[in-house]
């Protein structure tokens, strides 16, 4: 949890015996009541790790990297909160993820707007790439207007032991959607939470997609790229039920050079999953569904065990993807960590993972924003990354 940064005290003005500091402390206490009463905060995490990776079957040994958010992608980000009265708040949040090994600030394509034949999320960019939105919160919900994630993207975080973190968490079957993008986050897009009324919690998306008014032939259709999602959620005692079914209708490209043909093609993703806890233990289990012109599942049971300032995560997936019906591809995942907490903010960790695919399979080995790829179908990528992360 990120609490705003309280203002620093000052020095009493007598000790430098001047006007001037005088005033200064007069602005800065002007300036730390403002800030105290948007609550405004400076939050992220740095993490980063040395990887040992290998592709069993390639023919390539051991290689080594620096791995940046094994356990979570490395971020900075804004927040702020203003209380407008009568129960009411606003708010905002401006986040942007880092590859902390490099320095440079992640490149992604979140602008359906923009679309082309060979870039449908739209051209790539820099910036806000994680969260950009502004909204209002009081007794009925919270409604928010950008970019943010969608209901499956939390249905996921809460079943998954791991919270899509440490190598082999649920994010595995992410690549055979074509990346995160429409699929764990929305650009464009309108986004409600519900209060909790007896246990029970409503997520609806909806994203107006890419604007498009069509025309004429190979230009984006009408109503291309838009998406609507719903999810549930109900936590009664120790255990906790977590739905959520979204589609997306994403425009159809082909021929040489390629052109979008005029047709709409939909993608369907479901997750049914729980959580229970019961004293230091952590059970989650999932089944992810896509259906549409990507055909895939995944089936997951993990364990977690808390241990003084430490955490053990074990994790088994077995994937199928069915894009081409003649030929099936199936892996099996199987990811373990250990967590130490040297406080709040900071922790050691080790995470160890191995995808198994089929001989027509090409799974990768998945931790949170680090994907040790197959070269490949058939091959066995695995990897051990030591590591450490802060947050602020």
């Amino acid at each position: 949890m990120h609490m705003p940064i309280p203002p620093r005290a000052t020095s009493s003005p007598a000790r430098y015996g001047g006007r001037a500091h005088i005033g200064t402390a007069v602005a800065l206490g002007a300036l730390a009541l403002n800030a105290g009463a948007q609550n405004i905060t400076l939050y992220g995490t740095a993490d980063v790790s040395v990887v040992a990776a290998r592709n069993i079957g390639s023919g390539h040994g051991t290689q080594w990297l620096a791995g940046s958010g094994v356990v979570v992608p490395s971020r900075w980000g804004l927040q702020g909160r203003e209380d407008l009265g009568g129960g009411i708040t606003a708010s905002f949040v401006l986040e942007s993820g880092i590859d902390l090994d490099t320095g440079s600030l992640k490149p992604f394509a979140g602008n359906p707007s923009a679309a082309t034949p060979t870039a449908p999320n739209g051209p790539g960019a820099t910036g806000f790439n994680r969260r950009a939105h502004v909204g209002l919160s009081g007794s009925l919900g919270q409604i928010l207007l950008g970019r943010d994630y969608s209901p499956l993207y939390y249905a996921g975080l809460a079943t998954d032991v791991m919270h899509y973190g440490y190598f082999g968490n649920l994010q595995t079957l992410v690549q055979a959607a074509g990346g995160a993008e429409r699929l764990a986050r929305v650009s464009n897009g309108v986004f409600y939470t519900s209060p909790v009324l007896s246990g029970f919690r409503a997520r609806a998306a909806y994203s107006f997609g890419s604007e498009s008014a069509g025309g004429s032939a190979g230009a984006l259709p009408r109503r291309a790229n838009t998406f609507h999602g719903v999810g549930g959620e109900y936590t009664g005692g120790s255990l906790s039920l977590h739905a959520t079914h979204q589609v997306l209708r994403y425009p159809e490209a082909g021929g040489t050079p390629a052109v979008f043909t005029g047709r709409l093609l939909s993608r369907r993703d479901s997750i049914l999953g729980a959580i229970h806890t019961s004293g230091p233990f952590q059970f989650g289990a999932s089944y992810w569904k896509m259906t549409g012109a990507q055909k895939a599942d995944s089936m997951s049971a993990g364990v977690s065990y808390a241990f003084q300032a430490n955490r053990i995560y074990l994790q088994l997936q077995r994937l199928t993807h069915n894009s081409t019906p003649a030929i099936e591809r199936s892996a099996t995942t199987l990811g373990i960590a250990l967590a130490h907490h040297l406080s709040r903010r900071t922790q050691l960790y080790a995470s160890y993972g191995i995808t198994r695919n089929s001989a027509n399979a090409a799974f990768a080995l998945v931790a949170s924003d680090v994907a040790i790829a197959p070269t490949g179908p058939g091959q066995k990528p695995s990897a051990l990354a030591l590591g450490i992360r802060h947050d602020f």
